[in-house]
């Protein structure tokens, strides 16, 4: 008996709303055609209706997406969605759900190995350099010895 009333219940609202809306529609209508002095005639009429069936479906699309209902109860949600900036997988997730968080709070761990790589890498390649800076100022400075001792001896 109850489950019946539920399920009547949430489909009268439902010809609530799409009467509602349609009302809505009809009014705005009626001030624009008033206030415009749109002259009623097929074209305008067929014109107004098309645009308002096309108008109401789409809205009650977008609330039926955005605002999922079964016959037993309704579902909202709310999401925020997080995005981090650096690619990765989450190795851990140290936040419980419910719980409210500060600004500053971590919200998950990515996986540092790529990233740890890549600074190795780096590192590897600023010794390498700075090994060629050495080398490339050893060979000058010799040249320069060279060149110096040719001058004198000329």
């Amino acid at each position: 008996m109850f489950q019946k009333n539920v399920i009547a219940r949430a489909t009268l609202d439902t010809y609530t709303l799409e009467l509602l809306l349609i009302l809505i529609y009809v009014s705005i209508c009626y001030v624009i055609f008033k206030l415009f002095r749109i002259p009623v005639n097929q074209w305008s009429l067929a014109t107004a209706a098309l645009g308002g069936i096309v108008g109401i479906a789409f809205i009650l699309l977008v609330m039926n997406y955005n605002h999922p209902f079964t016959k037993n109860a309704r579902i909202y949600f709310a999401v925020t969605p997080i995005l981090p900036s650096v690619k990765g997988r989450v190795v851990e997730v140290p936040v419980q759900p419910n719980t409210p968080l500060k600004e500053g709070d971590v919200l998950f761990r990515v996986d540092p190995a790529p990233y740890q790589y890549v600074v190795d890498q780096k590192k590897a390649a600023l010794a390498e350099a700075e090994q060629n800076v050495l080398q490339l100022k050893a060979a000058l400075e010799s040249s320069h010895r060279r060149e110096g001792k040719g001058a004198g001896s000329v």
